[in-house]
C-alpha cells in the first residue's frame, strides 16, 4: 500500500502534465494531499491551514504585501511547515521569492518551506538571527529513476516523526543543503 501512494502520485501528476489546468489546487489534491497525508501531517499534534492570510511589512514600513499562504502546518501556535504549490506546467523556481516572503511573516524564530510543482520538490529552512538566513535543499524530482517522491516522503515523515517527540522546532539542518545565504 505504501508502495502505491507515491507511485500513484507519479500517474496523477503526469496526467495533469498531459492536461494542463490553471489551477494550483489540482497539484495539491492530486501528489501534495497524499504524501502529507501518509507522512501524518493530518493526524494530532499537528493541523493544516489552507489560504492563511499573511501581511508583510517592508523594513522601511513603505511597503506592505498581502497575498495567502497555500498551506500552513502548525502545531498549536507554531508554524511548522509553509507549503507554496506551483501548477505543474510552472517552474518552481516561480515560488522562491513568495515562500521566502511567507516564511519571513513566521512570528518564530525559525520556520520550514516547501514549494512543489507536483514533480518538483525544493525545502527550505529560514532562521531569524539578526539577519534571516535560509538554507535550501536540493532540487527533488518525480522524474529521476526510483521517483524522489519516496525521498520527499521519507523527509517528510522523519519531520513529523521528530516533532511527535521533542515537540519543538529546533530540528538538525536539512539534509542536503547546497546553499545558505543571508537574506537581502
Amino acid at each position: 500500500m505504501k508502495k502505491y501512494f507515491p507511485n500513484g502520485c507519479y500517474n496523477k501528476y503526469f496526467n495533469l502534465i498531459g492536461y494542463p489546468s490553471w489551477l494550483t489546487n489540482l497539484v495539491q489534491l492530486s501528489v501534495l494531499a497524499p504524501v502529507l497525508q501518509l507522512a501524518g501531517f493530518f493526524l494530532h499534534p499537528l493541523w493544516i491551514k489552507s489560504e492563511s492570510s499573511v501581511n508583510i511589512l517592508s523594513q522601511d514600513e513603505e511597503v506592505t504585501i498581502e497575498d495567502k499562504i497555500d498551506i500552513l502546518v502548525l502545531k498549536e501556535q507554531l508554524w511548522v511547515l509553509v507549503i507554496e504549490s506551483k501548477r505543474a506546467e510552472l517552474s518552481i523556481k516561480l515560488g522562491l521569492a513568495q515562500i521566502l516572503a511567507y516564511m519571513l511573516a513566521t512570528p518564530h524564530k525559525q520556520c520550514f518551506g516547501l514549494i512543489t510543482n507536483g514533480g518538483s520538490f525544493v525545502f527550505f529552512k529560514l532562521v531569524m538571527n539578526p539577519t534571516p538566513q535560509y538554507s535550501m535543499s536540493r532540487v527533488f524530482y518525480l522524474v529521476n529513476p526510483g521517483n524522489d517522491l519516496y525521498s520527499v516522503l521519507g523527509i517528510l515523515k522523519k519531520f513529523v516523526n521528530f516533532l511527535s517527540r521533542v515537540g519543538s522546532l529546533f530540528c538538525p539542518p536539512l539534509s542536503n543543503t547546497i546553499e545558505s545565504k543571508a537574506m537581502p
